[in-house]
C-alpha cells in the first residue's frame, strides 16, 4: 500500500515480489471492504491471511489422508491380483 520494505530472506526476489503483491492486494481489498483505519488494517490483513493458511492446511491434510487411503487401496488391489 505504497510502502517499500527491505527484507532479508532466502526466497528469490521474484517470489518476494509475488508475495508482496498478494499481501498488498489483500490489504487494499480489506481497506475498501471495511474502511478500517491504517493502524487496524495490517492486523485485519494478518488475521485474514492466517485464516486462509489454516483453511488451506486443513484441506491439505484431508487431501493427503484421502491420497494415502487411495494409495493403500490400490496397493491392496494389486497384491490381491497377484494371488
Amino acid at each position: 500500500m505504497g510502502r517499500e520494505l527491505t527484507l532479508l530472506t532466502d526466497q528469490s526476489e521474484e517470489q518476494v515480489q509475488r508475495i508482496a503483491r498478494y499481501v498488498d492486494r489483500k490489504m487494499r481489498d480489506l481497506s475498501l471492504a471495511t474502511r478500517a483505519s491504517d493502524s487496524i488494517l495490517p492486523v485485519l490483513t494478518c488475521y485474514n491471511l492466517a485464516e486462509e493458511l489454516f483453511i488451506a492446511s486443513e484441506e491439505n491434510k484431508i487431501l493427503r489422508r484421502d491420497l494415502a487411503r487411495l494409495t493403500e487401496a490400490q496397493r491392496s488391489s494389486r497384491e490381491g491380483d497377484k494371488h
